[in-house]
């Protein structure tokens, strides 16, 4: 499968039309899966320049991965 973030925050509040457009993805086509919405990690402590992740940020995405993989993996196990 693949794996489609929401991710429209760069210097930015981001995009409604990114966000949607990201998350319609997984309805429209049965590979294509959602990963997390990364948008959520916006404050500056996260994005140390208002787009790219800070370590702490990086450390809070992989986290989100995690969740989203885990958790299918685990429904994968389970059907």
């Amino acid at each position: 499968p693949i794996y489609v973030a929401v991710a429209s925050i760069c210097g930015h509040p981001g995009s409604d039309a990114i966000r949607d457009a990201q998350r319609s993805l997984p309805r429209r086509f049965d590979d294509v899966l959602a990963g997390p919405d990364t948008d959520r990690l916006d404050r500056i402590r996260w994005r140390r320049d208002g787009c790219h992740f800070s370590a702490e940020g990086l450390d809070r995405h992989a986290e989100a991965w995690l969740e989203v993989l885990a958790g299918a993996e685990a429904a994968a196990s389970q059907g």
